[in-house]
């Protein structure tokens, strides 16, 4: 299994790549956001304000159960780099484990990684208003194996 880096903020983080399953099963749970999204394909105008108001109607929309599956899949095989040391972001009970990532954009953006790392395309088909959103003109992607 594979693993890749990104950074946000200028803090570090890896994480270990998903296996078919997990990819399939997150994939199944983030369509139910991907559809609104493709509607505005091609919008490549709409506002960052448009775009946030978007995407808070549909998430809305998502189950509880839903929601939890993606955050904690996507941030469960996460680390973050401090003092020179990895530590996990997600304790084993599902405790953000560090102060930095304290807010609903921290832990957005890294779902954001982890999903466009995993699914590879999923993010291609969105207006590039979302991914700027998601801090995507900040990453330092790579990936190793």
């Amino acid at each position: 299994m594979g693993s890749y880096q990104f950074a946000i903020d200028g803090r570090e983080y890896s994480g270990k790549t998903l296996n078919a399953r997990q990819q399939m099963k997150l994939s199944k749970r983030l369509t139910a956001l991907v559809g609104p999204f493709v509607a505005a394909a091609g919008k490549d105008d709409a506002s960052n304000a448009e775009t946030m108001r978007l995407f808070c109607q549909e998430i809305n929309k998502i189950e509880d159960t839903d929601l939890d599956y993606i955050v904690d899949h996507c941030l469960k095989d996460v680390q973050i780099q401090k003092d020179g040391h990895w530590s996990n972001v997600l304790s084993s009970g599902g405790t953000i484990m560090h102060q930095e990532i304290d807010n609903m954009v921290d832990i957005g953006q890294i779902i954001y990684h982890v999903v466009r790392e995993n699914l590879g395309g999923f993010f291609d088909i969105l207006p590039s208003s979302i991914t700027a959103l998601a801090g995507e003109q900040t990453s330092n992607r790579q990936s190793t194996t």
